[in-house]
């Protein structure tokens, strides 16, 4: 059996990726994508969980959205990816590993819209993620007063919380995907 990444890693001619949601039985992505150096755009809408590097130097993919992935795993799924300005979890449970959008020069915010607060590993470095992180209103407080799993605060981020009723206001010409509820 040959790995999804051992057919797409470094490929420099894919711009999009919309196929991805015939792959019903695919929902674990692990270095998929790494390294495409024109992807633009992929079709997320039946993944579950990444793992490591699954777009890392993708650096003309401009937006991310994750309806269904509940997990996040390993190193650097969107790392380095230059020109990745904005990215939208709605369904995210746990998080471990890290450095989700490092280096990530052009990235402004991230919303998160889940319906409880995610398990956080302590080693999941949250200062990588660059930008506002918006999070549901009900969820405000306790995202700016969570604690990691494994012990340890999550203040580094506490500037970077925003509720999510004001995104309108801070990015007014950006619609939101209607939520996926799994």
């Amino acid at each position: 059996m040959i790995p999804l990444s051992s057919i797409f890693n470094s490929n420099t001619l894919i711009v999009s990726f919309d196929e991805l949601k015939y792959f019903t039985k695919v929902k674990t992505l692990n270095e998929v994508f790494q390294s495409c150096s024109a992807l633009e755009y992929v079709n997320f809408e039946n993944v579950t969980t990444l793992n490591g590097l699954v777009c890392r130097y993708c650096n003309k993919m401009k937006s991310v959205y994750l309806p269904k992935v509940t997990t996040i795993t390993g190193y650097y799924q969107f790392s380095d990816c230059s020109s990745l300005e904005s990215v939208i979890i709605d369904n995210l449970s746990t998080m471990s590993g890290g450095q989700f959008l490092r280096f990530c020069s052009k990235h402004k915010w991230t919303v998160w819209r889940v319906s409880a607060l995610p398990s956080v590993t302590r080693n999941t470095n949250w200062q990588a993620i660059p930008g506002s992180i918006y999070v549901n209103d009900e969820l405000y407080d306790s995202f700016k007063a969570m604690t990691l799993n494994g012990g340890g605060s999550a203040s580094y981020i506490t500037g970077k919380v925003k509720k999510l009723s004001s995104f309108a206001t801070d990015y007014p010409d950006v619609v939101l995907p209607e939520k996926v509820v799994l």
